[in-house]
């Protein structure tokens, strides 16, 4: 074959290549890093604590079409993820060493979840698989030791109490929709209104909530992620971008079937408080992002989830992400 013919040919395949709408593309992926703990809000109870690890990354292929409905959807992009999470709940009086049987279980919870997200521009569904144990097995309470010792705090004495091991199985799904406002380049605000429920034996619940943020530069997501039952999702897709800064808030009414942490063990025969069907929290916060790193920190207000709890549960939920 002439040379010039040759040169003209793959000329024409590039050309090709370039407009194939099957060609793949480079997707974008999410490492994070976690941290929950009530020190940040001068307390010591309740959720005291929690740690997450978590990938996630997208993917492009229509296999996945006819086993999962909303994977289906025209012009939707999919991605997967992958948590670890650890979590530790006592009652309020860390200095009695004796079962407290008005106040809430010591419990743990060491948990793998498994996720498949599917989006286009205006909303996104989730489903979730959690797998893990809750009890002696799930390392809380020498997590809780280990902090409250390197910051000279109380040591814990109740944790013989806690939760008996059971093994966890449960299944999320959430559906988030966005409402844009404002110049996405610039001002902006959008409303992230978000339903869904969860089956299990640690966790059955339905909920619906709200999230609200302004900022500049808004990146192209569906809000912050939280360690919670069918948590936020939106960083699977997020993208480096510009410096952004964002402020959010946000709010979220549960029913609530099943907490193991309130009604103990499923077989075992366990500490249990009576708990409220009916939950609520609250959310404030404020994110930036440089690149493909985003900081972000979050106060959060629990409202009493059992009938004999003094107060609401306060926490701080910092995290840290990077995209690449």
């Amino acid at each position: 074959m002439p040379k010039r013919h040759l040169i003209l040919l793959l000329l024409q395949l590039a050309s090709l290549t370039a407009v194939s709408p099957s060609q793949p593309q480079k997707a974008s992926g999410t490492i994070g890093f976690q941290f929950d703990n009530d020190t940040f809000a001068l307390s010591d109870a309740g959720y005291t604590g929690g740690l997450k690890l978590y990938w996630m990354s997208e993917f492009r292929s229509s296999r996945w079409g006819g086993g999962f409905p909303f994977l289906g959807r025209p012009g939707s992009r999919h991605a997967l993820s992958i948590a670890l999470s650890q979590k530790g709940y006592t009652p309020q009086d860390l200095a009695r060493s004796d079962l407290i049987a008005e106040d809430r279980p010591y419990a743990g919870f060491l948990h793998l979840d498994l996720g498949i997200h599917s989006r286009d521009d205006l909303s996104m569904q989730s489903v979730e698989i959690v797998l893990g144990i809750v009890g002696p097995h799930a390392y809380a309470g020498e997590t809780q030791r280990f902090f409250h010792r390197w910051l000279g705090q109380i040591e814990p004495a109740g944790w013989d109490h806690q939760l008996g091991d059971e093994l966890a199985l449960g299944i999320n799904y959430e559906h988030v929709w966005r409402v844009k406002k404002g110049n996405p380049r610039g001002w902006c605000i959008e409303w992230l209104p978000r339903a869904g429920g969860g089956v299990g034996n640690v966790h059955t619940f339905g909920h619906t909530g709200l999230q609200i943020r302004g900022g500049w530069n808004l990146p192209d997501d569906f809000g912050i992620h939280f360690i919670r039952p069918s948590g936020d999702r939106g960083v699977a897709y997020r993208e480096k971008s510009r410096f952004n800064i964002q402020a959010y808030a946000a709010v979220d009414a549960k029913v609530v079937l099943r907490d193991i942490f309130l009604d103990g063990n499923t077989l075992l025969d366990s500490h249990r408080v009576e708990k409220f069907p009916l939950a609520g929290d609250l959310i404030l916060g404020i994110a930036f992002q440089s690149g493909g790193f985003q900081l972000s920190y979050a106060y959060v207000i629990w409202s009493k989830r059992f009938r004999a709890e003094p107060q609401s549960q306060i926490f701080g939920a910092l995290s840290i992400t990077y995209t690449y």
